[in-house]
């Protein structure tokens, strides 16, 4: 009995050790430092804080490297216990550029040196993911690394990036700007963005409301509305009224006996208001610098 035990744990080690294998996977070791890293572009996970177990690493990579597939980016996931004396945005930034990745892609960073979190973008992410989808990718993983559940943390980093991308690329302007990126023009995204983004970025903004921040228009319509106001008081004030406040009283049938104002409760209304580190910033714009590489990233991170 104990034998046909021992039996099954092999063949099921030899299961997973296989399926990694195939997969692109090698679990690694160390704490993260970047002078160990050692950095193969195929594989998606690198777990140095140990915040995985195997089979969790291996779903990741798979859940990595089909979506990363299916959005034309490369979709990195790190957990490191030693930055090297470097802060989170430079080891995210660096780790993705040295790994050799592809030029477009979103890296998570678990920041168990400083005990939070980074996400990195580059390329064409710079394009779909602008500052304030870096602050709803952050949100939404910040659920599972704040109750230490980085497994969810990482699970729902990847499903809110494959939404915000997939939502993106379906809206004929994306379209453009990606024909744009892949026509090279550049040398990198600032001089792209510089180029074609406000342009292609302000048309998406566009709204109902666009024209009203124009200050001149707001003053029309403003010089309408109170044209029109007077108009109606002045046709109002064409008919008297002749019932008076003692038109329909019995003279000495109210008497005020006793007057007093009571106060009963108070309601106030309070709005919780975001101080977390992020890179914040409006609708369409995504703010961007350079890395040691000389590559152009964004992004934004916080802290527990």
């Amino acid at each position: 009995m104990r034998k046909n035990i021992f039996k099954k744990l092999a063949l099921l080690s030899t299961f997973v050790m296989t399926s990694m294998f195939v997969s692109g996977y090698t679990p690694v070791e160390g704490t993260g430092n970047p002078d160990d890293w050692d950095i193969d572009d195929t594989q998606f996970v690198y777990d140095y804080g140990d915040v995985f177990s195997s089979d969790e690493e291996l779903e990741l990579q798979k859940l990595c490297e089909s979506t990363g597939k299916e959005l034309g980016l490369d979709i990195v996931i790190v957990s490191a216990t030693d930055l090297g004396g470097m802060n989170e945005m430079n080891y995210a930034d660096d780790f993705y550029d040295y790994g050799g990745y592809s030029e477009s892609g979103i890296l998570y960073l678990i920041d168990l040196d400083h005990d939070g979190v980074w996400v990195s973008t580059s390329g064409l992410a710079m394009v779909y993911i602008d500052d304030y989808d870096v602050e709803t990718i952050i949100d939404a993983l910040w659920v599972g690394f704040e109750k230490y559940d980085y497994m969810e943390s990482a699970e729902d980093f990847v499903d809110t990036v494959d939404d915000i991308v997939a939502e993106r690329k379906s809206d004929s302007d994306f379209k453009e700007l990606e024909e744009l990126w892949y026509e090279g023009e550049y040398d990198d995204y600032e001089d792209f963005k510089a180029k074609y983004s406000d342009e292609i970025y302000e048309a998406y903004e566009e709204s109902f409301f666009t024209p009203f921040k124009n200050i001149f228009m707001c003053m029309g319509v403003g010089a309408i509305i109170a044209l029109i106001a007077v108009l109606v008081m002045c046709i109002s004030s064409g008919t008297k009224m002749t019932a008076g406040s003692k038109t329909y009283m019995r003279s000495g049938s109210f008497n005020i006996l006793h007057r007093f104002d009571r106060f009963t409760h108070t309601t106030t209304t309070t709005r919780k208001v975001n101080t977390s580190s992020g890179s914040g910033g409006s609708r369409g714009h995504s703010s961007s610098h350079r890395s040691s590489s000389g590559r152009s990233h964004g992004g934004g991170g916080r802290r527990r």
